[in-house]
């Protein structure tokens, strides 16, 4: 199991021996929405208007992917017939719904 915190932090957790595995410090802003990209990999929106790809096996940011006009709030990975594997984003109050796609 995944939860992310208000300070900053993924927590990675056994679920069934409810024993936490490892802490990620990913920055000391809140994050909002995550979504597993794959077994290796989260996709974190936060704060700062970002999203960010991080590597959940060497417990490190990747990279920042996007930068927002508001904190990203709701990040999740869906599969479209015409693109393939994409991110779907929901910024706060205005910030809308966007679609990522890879190019």
């Amino acid at each position: 199991m995944i939860e992310s915190s208000t300070e900053g932090k993924i927590r990675i957790w056994d679920f069934h021996n409810v024993k936490l595995l490892h802490t990620i410090n990913i920055s000391n802003n809140w994050i909002y929405g995550m979504s597993l990209w794959n077994v290796d990999y989260c996709l974190i929106g936060d704060s700062y208007k970002n999203i960010k790809l991080i590597d959940i096996n060497k417990e490190d940011k990747i990279q920042d992917l996007s930068e927002n006009q508001t904190n990203i709030i709701t990040i999740k990975k869906i599969k479209l017939k015409k693109y393939g594997e994409c991110i779907v984003s929901q910024g706060y109050k205005k910030g809308g719904i966007k679609l990522w796609v890879q190019k």
